[in-house]
């Protein structure tokens, strides 16, 4: 696991992906201890994009995987304390209470919470494997609502496409 990517930021909601095949433990605790969300994802695969990356990283080399091989199975965790903290003592207590050993959960605040929420299924993310909504875990978790605002202006934006078409069969008559 790496150093959490926001050392010395507080926050109230951290992303995490965890492994079950190394990180069982932590994943436990977490999903009992902390107010959370999460979703296994095991149909994932490896994309050209993330091809490139890697052999940019790596000197050229190239993964060990091919573009369309499926990824580790992993979980990804969404977790709202009520209070915030620092992500370096969001690691340490998974050290301390989950028996993950010396090294760093792999953390990073979210700015968006419904984005991450849906991220759990893929909502956003078309080119990506489509779970089903109902594969997403909770405990103590309330899912977050999309902006009221953004509601609404979809809302609008359907009802103008309706009474155009409306329009446009009138012009045909």
């Amino acid at each position: 696991m790496s150093e959490p990517t926001t050392k010395g930021t507080k926050a109230y909601q951290f992303i995490f992906t965890l492994y079950p095949e190394s990180q069982q433990p932590a994943i436990d605790y977490i999903k009992a201890n902390w107010p959370c969300a999460w979703a296994l994802h095991d149909k994932d695969v490896h994309t050209e994009q993330e091809f490139v990356e890697y052999a940019k990283k790596h000197e050229g080399n190239c993964p060990e995987w091919q573009v369309g091989d499926l990824k580790k199975p992993h979980i990804h965790f969404v977790v709202r304390f009520k209070n915030q903290r620092y992500a370096s003592g969001v690691a340490k207590e998974l050290r301390n209470k989950a028996g993950t050993g010396g090294s760093e959960a792999p953390s990073r605040t979210g700015g968006n919470l419904y984005k991450a929420y849906v991220y759990l299924w893929h909502q956003n993310d078309l080119d990506k494997y489509q779970y089903e909504p109902d594969i997403v875990g909770l405990h103590d978790f309330d899912p977050p609502q999309q902006n009221e605002r953004l509601r609404l202006y979809k809302r609008e934006e359907q009802r103008n496409q309706r009474e155009n078409k409306g329009e446009d069969v009138l012009d045909e008559i």
